[in-house]
């Protein structure tokens, strides 16, 4: 039942990061927060309830979102938590591979699940 009720909670959690975002702008480090509070439950409601249909794209659902969550505790690093310019930088490339694992992975997916439909296709048609 609850998984109908996906498109309201992402909903949610847009308007919640809008008005995160207007209103906090001042508190940066509570922005982090709220964003990081805000993935973990939507991590914890995507694993209870599995509001889609299969269980493959609940398993990229809560996949995509350990990425983005993961992408999320990366912004407490580059706040005056870590005062070093040098460290900074270097944990923005680690950032930038974590992004890259995510694309690539979700590329590989897409590549995978698109040969598997060609290939049934062929083999139905021949």
């Amino acid at each position: 039942m609850w998984g109908l009720h996906f498109t309201f909670v992402f909903l949610v959690k847009r308007l919640i990061l809008a008005v995160c975002v207007v209103f906090l702008k001042e508190m940066p480090f509570l922005q982090i927060q709220v964003v990081v509070f805000m993935l973990s439950l939507d991590l914890i409601y995507t694993g209870q309830v599995q509001p889609f249909a299969s269980k493959f794209l609940n398993r990229m659902e809560m996949i995509n979102n350990v990425f983005i969550l993961l992408c999320s505790y990366y912004l407490f690093l580059f706040t005056e938590f870590v005062p070093s310019p040098e460290a900074k930088f270097n944990l923005g490339w680690s950032l930038v591979a974590v992004y890259w694992i995510c694309i690539v992975f979700n590329t590989a997916v897409l590549v995978f699940i698109a040969i598997r439909n060609a290939y049934r296709k062929l083999r139905r048609r021949y």
